[in-house]
């Protein structure tokens, strides 16, 4: 489960100042051509699955089953994408994701269906972490 909502927004707001001040030192100038706006890749994705559900009575119940008390749960996903084009044939990427929380029951009992995302997140705490960061360079025959 998620610490809290203002965590969540505290630090995509932290993040996407860092991509903006990126940004800004290494196009040199707020009057950036069009041909240095072209070295730029930048994509973001943004996933939240919320889900609950009442109490019910089940006929059976187990430690691996799910809840039969009344439960709400997220999971949020947040995933940057940059790029930039160093040269003719080399470029640079970075890929930050910030997971958090948490499925219905801890996702246990019926193979994570519930929520998809879940599994992927791996903590009920929002966490920022680098999933990729690599370069490019293309050799051409």
């Amino acid at each position: 489960m998620l610490n809290s909502t203002r965590e969540v927004i505290a630090l995509m707001r932290i993040l996407i100042v860092l991509i903006y001040i990126l940004f800004i030192f290494t196009t040199g100038s707020a009057q950036t051509t069009e041909k240095q706006r072209q070295n730029w890749t930048f994509h973001f994705m943004n996933t939240v699955v919320q889900q609950g559900h009442s109490s019910f009575n089940p006929p059976y119940s187990g430690i691996k089953s799910l809840s039969s008390e009344s439960e709400t749960q997220i999971t949020v996903r947040n995933t940057w994408f940059m790029g930039k084009r160093l040269g003719k044939n080399t470029s640079v990427y970075i890929n930050p994701e910030l997971a958090g929380g948490s499925g219905l029951s801890g996702v246990a009992g019926i193979a994570g269906f519930p929520n998809g995302e879940a599994f992927r997140v791996g903590s009920g705490s929002p966490k920022v972490y680098m999933a990729r960061a690599f370069v490019r360079h293309q050799i051409l025959l």
